[in-house]
């Protein structure tokens, strides 16, 4: 699903498609690109894409207030199957922090660099369990991650929509918004001449 040059990769809008799913699922992708509020486009399809020449990426997030927070990396890639398709990030600019490279303390949870994981199989680092199985869903998590788009969907009742558990969509380095789940998110790629 291209709109201005950019082609969609991922989006959620609401909890109709659960995303947690198997490895050949998130291999082959899932929902309706044209008409989907919530498309996976498929890590087969996105190896291919950002394989052919530079990409970059730019990441959409909205909070429960309404407000947009975004995350843009000039130069976005995967590896193939054959390396569990491994992310690979960098040029971060936006105003929703950097939770691909994010360190804190220690490198536990860099994603860049990362194979994919998902709940039937298990590329991450932590020794303790799976990421994929906790947190259910597909992404490419170190021992876990500060940010997991693919996480379940809370539903806003009252106010925001609580997560502090992690099992959610989440974006950690988002200043003030680690603890609750965003409502709605966007990945898509375009390609960078300037990479």
């Amino acid at each position: 699903m291209s709109a201005e040059g950019w082609t969609v990769i991922q989006r959620r809008w609401d909890d109709s498609v659960d995303f947690d799913r198997h490895w050949i699922e998130y291999q082959e992708g899932f929902g309706d690109p044209a008409f989907a509020k919530n498309f996976w486009i498929g890590l087969d399809n996105l190896y291919r894409l950002t394989n052919q020449r530079n990409y970059k990426l730019s990441i959409t997030m909205r909070l429960a207030n309404g407000e947009f927070r975004f995350a843009n990396y000039d130069s976005f890639r995967i590896d193939s199957e054959k390396y569990n398709y491994a992310l690979h990030v960098d040029g971060f600019s936006g105003n929703a922090g950097d939770a691909f490279q994010y360190t804190g303390k220690s490198h536990e949870r860099w994603l860049d660099g990362m194979p994919f994981s998902t709940r039937d199989r298990d590329n991450d680092r932590w020794n303790e369990g799976s990421c994929g199985q906790h947190y259910r869903s597909g992404w490419w998590f170190n021992k876990c991650f500060w940010g997991n788009l693919n996480g379940p969907f809370k539903r806003q009742t009252n106010g925001w929509p609580a997560c502090n558990d992690g099992i959610c969509i989440m974006w950690q380095s988002i200043k003030g918004y680690r603890l609750y789940s965003l409502t709605r998110v966007e990945m898509k790629v375009m390609p960078n001449p300037r990479s």
